[in-house]
């Protein structure tokens, strides 16, 4: 527990580190001390005490607080550092079948290379998608292979400043992995939106910044150009954030993007060590469709809570109403109308690697004055190292 580490009582006003120190930090921090029994008292982990809401005034401080086995360090120290993602669903009903299927929807496989300890890295992961999510087997998974991204980091720049570059998506209001929002559906800006670009931002301390130069490609991913713009800050307090964002795009054959986001989210703590995590994000949005340059516009409103029932297992509430209507057909989509997205359920991360889900989801829909309604239930095993 955090109470019996070194750093525990770091005093608020310490003297000048002496070079030795400042070494020791850099390179190595204070061993991690353990309990010897699994008896324990659960108080200790749940940040009540507020240690952790200490702000550290240089990057000694936050190295002090940093132990030896945090793998903050760890993975600095590996050449080639390796990652996976793996998402299985059962849905109660897919497409226009009222029947169930349970199907293996995704893995990702991530290579980092670190040519030095610092600074440097170069990126590639690789997407395996479902060809076929009515069938469940596994050999469907592995028949359709993308990129996912492939770029070159370069960080750990001072008042943590990054610039980078390659294949990617840029950051746009808040990323959520499920490509089946309303908010993502009618963007659509789904997993295999990928772009070219140049990216650089930085956060010194509460406020950050980033800014994201959009190229076209000369392969079958996005030929969009433009850029993307995001201003924001985090909070100690509250674990409080607030972003705003700008998103401009065209390509050849005129599917054009103009997009605000602003978008943010807090933790308030109600009940002995428990939290209600809120995120929210309301997008402005008009997009010009090719070939017939039909122009959409409306809002799009998504509001996200989870409230902590013990430990990592949470209840969730997830609302999103649009202005405008969803539709498969891209002539249809966004055109007048209304749209919204209920979501309930649970998530869980029982032990490390593992994210389990059972959501129940309604969805309304209007579309140029013909409504539909549908339900079903949704269910996630996650795996991920």
């Amino acid at each position: 527990p955090l109470s019996k580490q070194k750093y525990a009582k770091q005093p608020k006003h310490r003297k000048k580190y002496s070079r030795k120190a400042k070494k020791f930090f850099l390179e190595k921090g204070y061993p991690l001390k353990t309990l010897p029994t699994a008896s324990y008292n659960e108080s200790d982990y749940d940040r009540s005490d507020k240690q952790e809401d200490i702000i550290v005034k240089n990057q000694f401080e936050f190295l002090e607080r940093v132990t030896a086995e945090d793998p903050y360090r760890l993975e600095k120290q590996e050449e080639f550092y390796i990652s996976g993602d793996f998402r299985s669903f059962y849905l109660s009903k897919y497409s226009k079948s009222d029947k169930g299927t349970f199907f293996p929807m995704a893995f990702d496989l991530g290579v980092r290379y670190r040519p030095t300890r610092n600074r440097f890295s170069f990126v590639w992961e690789t997407r395996f998608t479902n060809s076929d999510p009515s069938k469940s087997a596994y050999d469907n998974l592995f028949s359709n292979p993308r990129v996912r991204s492939a770029y070159v980091l370069y960080d750990d720049l001072p008042y943590n400043t990054y610039i980078m570059g390659g294949l990617y998506r840029p950051l746009f209001g808040n990323y959520t992995p499920d490509h089946e929002t309303l908010q993502i559906r009618l963007l659509e800006m789904d997993y295999k939106t990928i772009y070219q670009a140049i990216s650089f931002g930085g956060s010194p301390n509460v406020p950050f910044a980033n800014v994201h130069l959009i190229f076209p490609t000369n392969s079958s991913l996005a030929k969009d150009s433009g850029y993307a713009l995001n201003l924001g800050g985090r909070f100690v307090t509250l674990g409080a954030s607030i972003m705003l964002s700008y998103w401009n795009t065209k390509n050849d054959v005129g599917f054009n993007r103009t997009m605000y986001s602003l978008s943010g989210g807090l933790k308030l703590p109600f009940f002995k060590g428990r939290n209600i995590i809120y995120t929210g994000d309301i997008v402005n949005f008009d997009i010009t469709v090719a070939p017939t340059q039909r122009r959409d516009s409306g809002l799009i409103f998504t509001n996200e809570l989870k409230f902590q029932l013990w430990r990592e297992n949470y209840w969730i509430l997830n609302y999103a109403q649009s202005n405008v209507g969803y539709s498969p057909d891209t002539d249809k989509n966004r055109t007048q109308g209304s749209a919204s997205e209920i979501m309930t359920g649970l998530k869980s991360f029982t032990v490390s690697g593992l994210e389990t889900e059972l959501l129940y989801i309604i969805n309304n829909n209007e579309v140029s004055g013909t409504k539909t309604n549908s339900q079903r239930i949704q269910a996630q095993i996650h795996l991920f190292f």
